[in-house]
């Protein structure tokens, strides 16, 4: 009995008789096998002993050649066959696209996407109205964000709205990721200089992989050390985002993006007041500091905000080190999409679908570099993306439940400082060793 697109068939395909191991003289005119296997085998052992030879049983060297062609023209259509589960994937994935931006599906997510919108714009515009200022430190509209999302869990929940909510949750959130490619360009690199490409470089591959590898130490599972390396090492909430895309989904998905965005939030918020003071100390001129806190601070927001408290040039030099790391948001999350899909295929998961709203980023910032894309229209992507992630991260409350979030315990939280002192230490040691070279 065989198996094909998941229904049993009592017909084999054509070819499987080589490939299972018995000969075509085995299968019968309508299938089915020979009833005695050990005859069959035993016959099977003297045709391979006749075709060593070049010569048929029955003494004909003609029948060799043909069972030899029989042979190769089954194996070709078999490795043809093979190929058939990649083509119907692809089929499957257009299918899908074009069902998720079908005139219906965006009628039915409307209603929820609209209220996470509603939501984001209130947070957004308290923010720029400067209602999120505590104690002279403004905090960034997502945390609002996050925390009026999870209140609104209940209403959320309603079938008017839970659609909307899953469709922001994912694809709002990365369409926002790939606009973030009209802030880059390859001009940022050049004019840079090597040792901001350098921290920025090695914070962003050294976190993910102290992550990955810390987060075994404290007893959690290499993929949320992934999620949490990435945030922590490229670009705060815009790469924990990116980073769940590709990680494999599970029952505790939404809490742990949620606590990852609020923990770093809150870190970044921490270092942005405790890094500046430490300058004297650190003995770092103006450039060394303004790379340090680019390469050490999680959050965009929060290196511009430590820059800005130690004046325009490092503010300057804070804020291209921070796109840098920026920069490398694809190819972290292409390496990390690999490992996924190489532990996968090894455990015989489904094959996971490709970020393609990576190849946004990167065309955007191909774009960019052109010189094509005009300076106001370059603003507009950037508050655009921005408004999106923070759309996406109120309908990532909206799934995330407060009792499950209290409940993830300590090592995650101990796993998110220890990843905060290893990227503020990796980029120390690096700006000491640069001033040997």
């Amino acid at each position: 009995m065989n198996w094909r697109a998941g229904w049993p068939t009592n017909r084999p395909r054509r070819g499987d008789a080589n490939r299972h191991g018995q000969s075509e003289r085995e299968v019968g005119d309508r299938g089915q096998c020979l009833e005695d296997p050990g005859e069959a085998r035993r016959q099977d052992r003297g045709r391979r002993r006749a075709d060593d030879s070049g010569i048929d049983e029955d003494g004909d060297p003609g029948a060799v050649a043909a069972r030899r062609h029989r042979a190769r023209a089954a194996r070709r259509r078999g490795r043809g066959h093979r190929r058939g589960p990649a083509r119907r994937h692809s089929r499957r994935l257009i299918q899908r696209v074009l069902a998720l931006w079908s005139p219906a599906n965006l009628a039915k997510v409307a209603a929820g996407v609209a209220l996470c919108a509603l939501i984001a714009a209130l947070a957004t515009a308290a923010h720029l109205a400067g209602w999120l200022t505590i104690a002279g430190v403004g905090l960034p509209p997502l945390i609002l964000a996050l925390i009026v999302g999870m209140a609104m869990r209940p209403v959320a929940l309603q079938p008017v709205f839970a659609p909307g909510a899953d469709f922001a949750a994912r694809t709002v959130l990365r369409i926002g990721v790939a606009l973030l490619g009209a802030r880059l360009t390859v001009g940022q690199l050049v004019e840079a200089g090597p040792l901001p490409v350098l921290v920025a470089a090695l914070s962003v591959a050294g976190t993910i992989c102290f992550g990955a590898w810390a987060a075994r130490w404290f007893g959690l599972s290499r993929d949320f050390g992934l999620l949490t390396g990435c945030s922590s090492g490229v670009c705060g909430a815009a790469a924990a985002a990116a980073a769940s895309a590709v990680l494999p989904r599970h029952e505790n998905s939404a809490r742990d993006l949620a606590f990852t965005v609020m923990g770093v939030n809150f870190l970044s918020t921490v270092v942005m007041l405790a890094y500046p003071p430490m300058q004297a100390w650190l003995g770092f001129s103006g450039f060394e500091m303004g790379v340090f806190l680019g390469g050490a601070i999680h959050d965009v927001a929060q290196v511009a905000g430590a820059g800005q408290s130690m004046g325009p040039q490092v503010l300057g030099d804070a804020v291209i080190t921070k796109l840098l790391r920026v920069a490398f948001l694809l190819p972290a999350i292409i390496g990390i999409a690999w490992l996924v899909a190489r532990s996968g295929a090894q455990a015989g998961d489904a094959r996971p679908a490709p970020p393609f709203f990576l190849f946004g980023f990167l065309a955007l910032a191909g774009i960019n570099s052109l010189g094509v894309i005009p300076p106001d229209a370059q603003k507009f992507l950037a508050l655009a993306s921005q408004f999106l992630i923070v759309t996406a991260i109120v309908a990532l409350g909206m799934k995330t439940s407060l009792t499950a979030l209290a409940r993830i315990g300590l090592p995650p939280v101990l796993l998110l400082v220890a990843q905060t002192v290893f990227v503020g230490v990796l980029a120390i040691a690096v700006i000491y060793a640069w001033r040997l070279v």
